[in-house]
């Protein structure tokens, strides 16, 4: 546990004893059989009284409008964006898709870590859940919770028979109703069937009876009879399809089941569906594929736009609100019911309404923006960087075949495994450093032994992560206080100034490196000498997703592989990212080329709108170089790159960032 700077207590020893037993200072204070515990005590008994309400299914009739308020169906992307999902390099899918980054993903898609090796086993997970019918009939509720989460791993390219569900269940006090008790009750009876009905078993799950309150005015209320299912299954990564629409001028088709007398999709009908749409993604003749759900079909098409900025026109829209449907955007001929057409034009044509993407995105955006924020609300400002050229900055002191690369690990590090995962896909040897910190002797020990295998290493690589819990006062700081010991500073000074060494820092790591001064000064400077930091998003929050980065100036090492002016696509997450200093020292920074990477907009120009830069970063700043360019520092996890991820946001994302430093130590 040491080794691994945590500490660890043995709490209890498993035997064969069939007994358990408790001690408390050395005395006795529990020993109970194994039955007794099997058994949950004494036998309770409660009466139960289920009212299966029937749900009346209508025809979709509500303007698209009114559906977007919709705290169901409007935007959650400021919340979701809190998330880390990049993190590993395993993201097949990310939350939003398209090159706007806008279609909510139905499903999470990951590939299954294993170590350096590469795989195309990935996992798959959706939820199902509709408050507003759970609470008329807890048994449709249920029943349609688990066909939606289901329907959606099917819809993402993954099968049922290698599907398995867990459940969530959130209940008010029952205590000795009758009517009260056959709400989860009738909730687990339609869970059961649909259980039965698709021959796929719940493992595990969550279950609490305590969701009953007394507001301020002394009003009892209870939450919404509530059965989440989640769905997990696992599925080839070349399987994997995404929701929003591809391109202009395809059709669109809606599948539908049969349904029963309740309005419940017939099981053999959703069986039938489930193998078509297998079979249709196995000949690659689905472009996209969505699971409408609460909000219906209007939403389902509206979010399918949003991804890539299409529009669509209604050919057929005699549609309800019934479950167990898929929309599926096709390049082939199918024969199936024709939706309509994707348009190139943003713009959405019901049969009773015409509106603009973008008036429908402002509503669907409003609802949460004031609590979740997706932007800042200040002028966006555009910036014109201009940038004369640089000769190529250093050669290396000697050749090496396989250059070692020292990774840190702070408390906090997270990045530290897909950091080594690439830079030994580039050739490089990686080796992951624990720096422990349980006590000042450790702490002295680890900076010692740190400096000793920093003297055998080449290269220098703070990975990204959350140090410290990044305290104190702000991230970054705490790895910038390990620099600067004696001892390491010693061991990172030969390294940069006299073995001709290269040192970079990605997030967290970027952060420290602007902290000790060696970026943008190439030295380690004293705390008052900075005129640079990196500090909090201007949007006040973390954020991940993928950006665009403009390559400035290509002379550190770091960027051999790349060209001026080329765009790489990335993915950060951060709640510090924001580059701060004087216009004065923008300025010069930009006249040295110490500027490398600046984030931009889809059209390649920098900007400082949010949806493009996350943090707000002062001159877009993105990627910085020391004045030599041996030592680099940018706030994307260019680590996190690999095959088959972020299938559903289009990009260039092999920047070859690791390939470019172990070339260096080959010349």
């Amino acid at each position: 546990a040491l080794s691994e700077d945590v500490q660890a207590t043995i709490i209890a020893r498993v035997n064969n004893s069939g007994r358990m037993k408790m001690t408390w200072r050395g005395k006795e204070i529990v020993n109970l059989s194994r039955e007794f515990i099997n058994s949950n005590g004494a036998a309770r008994k409660i009466s139960v009284r289920n009212e299966n309400l029937e749900i009346r299914h209508e025809k979709e009739n509500l303007k698209l409008s009114e559906i977007l308020k919709n705290l169901n169906v409007c935007s959650q992307r400021g919340l979701a964006e809190r998330f880390d999902s990049t993190v590993g390099a395993h993201s097949v899918l990310m939350p939003f898709g398209g090159k706007f980054q806008k279609t909510p993903a139905q499903a999470m898609a990951a590939k299954i870590p294993v170590g350096n090796h590469e795989t195309d086993t990935c996992s798959v997970m959706s939820w199902g859940f509709d408050p507003y019918i759970s609470e008329k009939s807890p048994f449709d509720g249920a029943y349609l919770a688990v066909l939606e989460s289901l329907c959606k791993i099917i819809a993402t390219g993954a099968n049922l028979k290698k599907c398995w569900l867990t459940f969530q269940e959130y209940f008010g006090k029952p205590g000795d109703d009758p009517k009260r008790w056959g709400l989860p009750f009738g909730a687990l009876l339609g869970a059961l069937k649909a259980q039965l009905d698709f021959e796929v078993a719940a493992i595990g799950g969550k279950d609490s009876m305590s969701g009953s309150f007394t507001d301020i005015n002394g009003k009892n209320l209870d939450v919404p009879p509530t059965l989440i299912s989640f769905a997990v299954a696992v599925t080839d990564v070349k399987k994997i399809l995404s929701p929003e629409f591809k391109k202009a001028d395809s059709k669109v088709y809606i599948l539908e089941p049969e349904y029963d007398e309740r309005g419940l999709p017939v099981r053999d009908s959703m069986l039938k569906n489930f193998a078509l749409i297998e079979e249709l993604n196995s000949q690659g003749k689905i472009l996209a594929c969505y699971v409408p759900t609460f909000g219906g079909v209007k939403a389902a098409i509206f979010k399918m736009c949003l991804g890539n900025n299409l529009g669509f026109e209604f050919e057929n829209f005699d549609v309800d609100d019934r479950r167990g449907k898929f929309i599926i955007e096709s390049n082939s001929e199918l024969n199936l019911k024709v939706l309509g057409k994707v348009l190139e034009a943003p713009e959405l044509i019901f049969d009773d309404e015409k509106i603009k993407l973008a008036d429908a995105e402002k509503i669907y955006n409003s609802p949460l923006e004031k609590i979740f924020p997706t932007k800042t609300y200040e002028a966006a400002k555009i910036l014109e960087i201009k940038f004369s050229g640089k000769k190529s900055f250093s050669t290396p002191h000697f050749s090496l075949l396989t250059p070692n690369f020292l990774i840190p690990v702070f408390t906090g590090t997270n990045c530290e495994y897909e950091t080594a995962k690439a830079i030994s896909k580039a050739g490089g040897q990686a080796k992951i450093f624990v720096v422990r910190t349980l006590t000042p002797e450790l702490m002295k020990i680890s900076a010692e032994e740190f400096a000793k295998e920093l003297k055998s290493s080449q290269a220098l690589v703070l990975p990204g992560g959350f140090s410290n819990g990044d305290e104190p006062d702000g991230s970054g700081k705490f790895i910038a206080i390990f620099l600067r010991s004696p001892v390491v500073r010693e061991a990172l000074e030969d390294l940069i100034d006299r073995r001709g060494g290269l040192v970079a820092g990605i997030c967290n790591g970027f952060q420290a490196l602007v902290k000790t001064g060696l970026l943008p000064y190439g030295k380690i400077c004293e705390p008052d000498e900075l005129k640079a930091t990196l500090t909090f998003n201007k949007i006040g929050r973390h954020q991940s997703k993928i950006i665009l980065s403009r390559v400035l100036n290509n002379s550190s090492v770091w960027l051999r592989n790349t060209k001026i002016g080329e765009i790489y696509s990335i993915p950060i997450s951060h709640g510090e990212g924001r580059f701060e200093c004087s216009q004065e020292t923008l300025e010069s920074l930009m006249t040295n080329g110490q500027v490398a990477g600046q984030y931009v907009n889809l059209e390649g120009v920098a900007s400082m709108e949010t949806q493009y830069n996350p943090s707000g970063s002062f001159g877009a700043v993105e990627c910085l170089t020391s004045p030599d360019g041996r030592i680099l520092g940018r706030m994307g996890h260019v680590e996190r790159v690999g095959r088959d991820l972020y299938k559903n946001v289009p990009g260039n994302y092999e920047m070859k960032f690791f390939e470019s430093a172990v070339s260096f130590f080959k010349n």
